[in-house]
Order: C-alpha cells, then sequence, then structure tokens
C-alpha cells in the first residue's frame, strides 16, 4: 500500500501533530465526512507499513489524534464543514498524595523532519520485498 495517494490529509494530520491540534475548515459537510474517512485510512496505512517493517506492533505519531465534527449538538455535527484535530486525554479527576488537584499535560511527540523520508525508507523496502516474493 502506498502512502503518497494520502499526500493530501497527511499534511493536515502532521500539521496537527505539530500544533496540538487543528481547525479544518472544508467546503461541505460531505467533504469533511470524506476527509476524516481518509485521515482514518493514512493512519490505518502507516501503522500497516510500520508493522511490516518492524515486525512488531509499531505506533504513529498519529495514533492518538481524534478527528472529530466540529458542533456542540449531534445536528450542528450533522451539518458541519468543520473537522477538529484533537488528542485523547485522561478522564476524570487526578490528585497528588496531599489532595492538590494534579491536571495532566497530554502532548504528543512532535514529527521529526525526517519522518518524510522515514515513510518513504519504508515504503520503498516494503515495495521491494513484495517484488522479491512475488506479490
Amino acid at each position: 500500500m502506498s502512502l503518497s495517494r494520502f499526500a493530501d490529509v497527511r499534511a493536515v494530520m502532521d500539521q496537527a501533530v505539530n500544533n496540538y491540534g487543528l481547525r479544518w475548515e472544508l467546503s461541505s459537510h460531505s467533504a469533511a465526512i470524506r476527509s476524516r474517512h481518509r485521515c482514518y485510512q493514512f493512519r490505518k496505512a502507516a501503522q500497516k507499513l510500520r508493522r511490516e517493517q518492524f515486525g512488531v506492533e509499531a505506533t504513529t505519531p498519529y495514533d492518538q489524534l481524534l478527528i472529530q465534527l466540529e458542533g456542540d449538538t449531534k445536528e450542528e455535527r450533522d451539518r458541519s464543514s468543520v473537522l477538529i484535530f484533537s488528542f485523547h486525554k485522561p478522564v476524570g479527576k487526578m490528585f497528588a498524595p496531599d489532595g492538590t488537584e494534579i491536571s495532566p499535560e497530554v502532548s504528543p511527540d512532535p514529527i521529526p523532519e525526517e519522518s518524510s523520508d522515514l515513510f518513504l525508507e519504508i515504503q520503498a523496502e516494503v515495495e521491494r520485498s513484495k517484488k522479491e516474493h512475488g506479490e
């Protein structure tokens, strides 16, 4: 599977990771639905590629991203053309042993500059391996 077909959504997801969130305005509700689906497809393809490369369940910088339609109510989300990218955060309240409430900071690892090259290298290696094994 080639990641190059996801270049459009990958650029958006890279920005969402590096900026710790993102608001993406699209032309219509259906465009937002399609784009969200492509983001999920890209994330799944990136995970698969890394798993093939490293032989284990590898993580990607995109794993923690939540991608939701903007809106407080179901009716608003059903018409929204805006996607909100955010990160999983712990739920509930946490307290230190002295009873002081703790607010956890959740921040993803930013995508390193070389990550683009890394994905290209992984992709090329997987394609070479498939050719060698007749897949």
